[in-house]
């Protein structure tokens, strides 16, 4: 019973340890904001793009969320031509402002 435990365990800390929620700070105030998201070359992460609309943080005016599991790279977009460049993604750093990644908002 116990090896079933910790096999168990191991694989719920393995797919913690890929989870990653990126947030992006919506400076310049687009009416919609996505995430394009891929791993490698070519397997996207959030569908094709411009990818899936990110999701307004309570409490944090201007910051949106996303979810971008086993991401490798991210792009925020307004899905009719304004992006960021290719990002890559850091789980130390999460949050996205127009200076760059940080830790915090």
């Amino acid at each position: 019973m116990k090896k079933f435990t910790l096999v168990a365990l191991f694989a719920v800390m393995t797919v913690m340890a890929n989870a990653v929620t990126v947030y992006f700070h919506n400076a310049e105030n687009w009416s919609k904001v996505n995430a394009y998201a891929w791993k490698g070359s070519g397997t996207t992460i959030l569908g094709d793009w411009p990818g899936t609309q990110m999701t307004a943080v309570d409490g944090q005016a201007g910051w949106f969320q996303i979810d971008v599991k086993d991401a490798e790279k991210v792009i925020f977009n307004n899905g009719s031509g304004k992006q960021t460049n290719d990002l890559t993604v850091n789980a130390a750093k999460p949050y996205y402002k127009d200076i760059g990644w940080a830790d915090s908002f």
